[in-house]
């Protein structure tokens, strides 16, 4: 036990002899990494600096019928963040602030982080924006200009959406009207050869007019009177009749709602900025100090690895 104890005394007054003997070089390898973090820090690297701003995206609180799938598909926290990442938008804020030599949009995207609470429901529509730059004047700007170009991308998109259901109920709705009165004009064509009942015309709310067949008692005795094939034709042009007035009547309120739609600034109003873009104007990078330390630690370790390094190699070299 006392042999153990006495051969790691030696040992250890061996690995203090050793970096003794070697403590100018250690000396000289720390002050050299202090100073390369001194130059780096100081004269090499550019200062950073952040803004942050802080985003809500809601859903709208009015009603918008047939358009809400596609408000609800277009309208949320998560298609916020992904649209503001897209290549689009980050290309048009370079342009629109007439940085194209200072910015890159891969650049800028790896400059922006978004963060929100996903575990808090209430707080999941919140969006916190960050943004790093060398640019001390513009950084506010560019977070201003990234919420901006956003919104307008999303109510882009939106637009196009509503604009092709526009399009698609318009010609549904031409085309059900087109089918009606050709079925009004067979059934009219009928009732000049068979007596059939007179069509009552009857006007909707929007002043267009619309033919269905009349049912009074008087009209009804004169279809019962008739062959029972041709009660049975009349009354299948009669439910084409209402089936495509139906359906045209449906189309209709879908593209009344899609136009309601498209007239509202659903993105401007769904997207609200709580915290404008705001920066202390102080780098955040480099941290200066931090860099000193690092250097000294880094230089004092390298400095010890090679002044053990050095005496090993002596120690172990051949014998002449």
């Amino acid at each position: 036990m006392g042999v153990r104890i006495v051969e790691e005394e030696i040992s250890l007054r061996e690995l203090i002899d050793v970096v003794w003997n070697g403590k100018i070089l250690i000396a000289i390898t720390t002050i050299a990494a202090v100073l390369l973090a001194f130059v780096f820090s100081f004269f090499i690297s550019s200062p950073v600096y952040q803004s942050n701003a802080v985003v809500m995206v809601h859903q709208p609180m009015y009603e918008t019928g047939v358009a809400s799938e596609y408000i609800n598909q277009t309208v949320s926290s998560d298609l916020f963040v992904r649209s503001a990442q897209t290549h689009e938008v980050l290309n048009s804020v370079i342009k629109n602030l007439e940085m194209e030599d200072e910015l890159t949009v891969n650049g800028l995207r790896n400059s922006l982080s978004f963060s929100r609470d996903e575990e808090n429901e209430e707080l999941i529509s919140v969006i916190d924006i960050t943004l790093e730059s060398t640019h001390k004047d513009d950084v506010n700007n560019i977070v201003a200009e990234v919420i901006s170009q956003t919104e307008a991308y999303m109510e882009n998109r939106l637009d196009t959406r509503l604009q092709e259901l526009e399009t698609q109920y318009s010609s549904l709705y031409e085309k059900e009207s087109e089918e009606l009165d050709q079925a009004i004009a067979y059934y009219q064509e009928l009732r000049a050869g068979e007596g059939l009942p007179a069509l009552m015309l009857l006007e909707d709310l929007d002043s267009n007019t619309q033919f269905i067949i009349d049912g009074n008692e008087r009209y009804l005795e004169e279809l019962r009177l008739l062959d029972k094939d041709k009660q049975v034709e009349y009354r299948e042009v009669n439910a084409d009749i209402n089936r495509l007035y139906s359906s045209q009547q449906s189309y209709k309120n879908y593209l009344t709602d899609v136009q309601n739609t498209l007239s509202l600034n659903i993105i401007r109003e769904s997207v609200r900025t709580i915290s404008e873009p705001f920066s202390t104007f102080e780098p955040v990078s480099p941290n200066k100090v931090l860099n000193l330390a690092i250097g000294f630690v880094l230089g004092l370790m390298l400095g010890v690895f090679a002044v053990f390094f050095r005496h090993y190699m002596k120690e172990t070299a051949p014998k002449k």
